[in-house]
């Protein structure tokens, strides 16, 4: 009654097992495993801070004070250290999801090195 018909398309519900049984099984997914939305877009935001904390005492020391300098120094240092926990939590979740091609600890330890290369490494500790 029903030849020359594929079995799939005659029952169109075993399409969506076999689908759902190719994701059960990993089919198609990723090698590495990246990071999720949501992750990224933590990490992306506190990278950004800590660029523009960096930013900002590079700034401070190049520029003559405009008010009390050890106040804004400090203004500095917390919006860095506060980026540096955001991203610590971030990473803490799964160090080896990928952003950018690198791994979040890899991630973690580049801006741990950027932050001491611009003088803000104290907000590491």
């Amino acid at each position: 009654m029903s030849r020359g018909v594929p079995v799939l398309a005659r029952r169109p519900g075993l399409v969506l097992l076999a689908a759902l049984a190719a994701l059960a099984a990993g089919c198609g997914e990723a090698g590495e495993h990246q990071a999720p939305s949501a992750t990224a877009d933590v990490v992306a935001a506190a990278l950004t801070g800590i660029a523009q904390a960096c930013g900002e005492r590079a700034q401070l020391r190049a520029l003559p004070s405009f008010g009390p300098a050890a106040a804004q120094e400090q203004t500095v240092r917390a919006a860095a250290r506060m980026r540096w926990v955001e991203l610590g939590h971030a990473v803490s979740v799964n160090p080896t999801w990928i952003y950018q091609g690198k791994t979040l600890a890899e991630v973690h330890a580049a801006a741990a090195r950027h932050l001491r290369e611009c003088g803000l490494g104290d907000v590491v500790r």
